[in-house]
Order: C-alpha cells, then structure tokens, then sequence
C-alpha cells in the first residue's frame, strides 16, 4: 500500500507540474496574441515577463500557481542556450569575419541573459523560502 501513496504522490506532482506549465505557455500566447491584434511593437515575451512579474509582485496571482513548473523550467534552463553555442560554431566564418564586435555582442548578451536569469531565480527562491518561513513561525505561534 505503501509503494501506491508513492506512485500516487509523484503522479500528482507531475500533473501539477505540467498544468502550471501548460498555464505559463497560455499566459504566453494570450499576451502574444493581444499583441498582434493591437499591434504593440514591442517583443511579446518581453511584455509577458512584465506583466507576470506585475501578477505575481501584486499578489493577483498567487507564485504557488506557477512555482512547481518555473521551478522545472529553470531547472532544465541550461539545455536550452546549447542551441545558441552550436549555432555558433555554425556560423563561425560568418562570425570571424564580422570581427571581434560581433562577438562581444553576441558574449556579453549571453553573460546578461544568464545573470538576469541567475539574479530572478535567487530572488523567488529567497522569497519562497521566506514566505515558508513566516508558515512555520506563525504554526509554531500557533502552538
């Protein structure tokens, strides 16, 4: 009985894991498509980003909604800039021969891409751990 509460605790966080997915990309493509219908020129994701921190800091949308799947995204982060370092190596001669300011741009966006990622993912992560905190005191004072 024991291995079907196991089974059955697993399956439950995998399901929630890829509804919070699935809600993260329909947040995603509904901001995308409000874009192209006013025809806002700015990057959809970029606005998506604002506005889900604007969601999330308001506390309009509570961060458990979304935690379990960004935690899961984040953790599967690096495999996606693989795509950008073999592009690359691709596209080398097309690089070298643009010079050495092409590559700059091309290694200081990368750099603050992945600090900016780095810098938020620390930041929710102080602030659950926060949160979980004041739980357990105010449990406690419970007592």
């Amino acid at each position: 009985f024991k291995s079907r509460g196991i089974i059955y605790m697993k399956t439950k966080k995998w399901i929630k894991i890829i509804l919070q997915i699935i809600a993260i990309s329909l947040f995603y493509e509904g901001i995308r498509w409000v874009v192209g219908l006013l025809e806002i020129p700015f990057p959809p994701n970029v606005l998506g980003m604002v506005i889900l921190f604007f969601l999330l800091v308001t506390g309009i949308i509570p961060i458990s909604w979304i935690s379990d799947g960004s935690d899961f995204l984040l953790k599967y982060m690096p495999i996606l800039f693989v795509p950008f370092g073999v592009a690359m190596m691709n596209y080398w001669n097309t690089i070298k021969s643009s010079g050495i300011p092409l590559f700059l741009v091309l290694t200081m966006s990368s750099f603050l891409v992945a600090a900016a990622t780095g810098y938020c993912a620390r930041y929710w992560q102080q602030r659950k751990n926060k949160e979980e905190n004041s739980e357990v005191s105010a449990y406690a004072d419970h007592i």
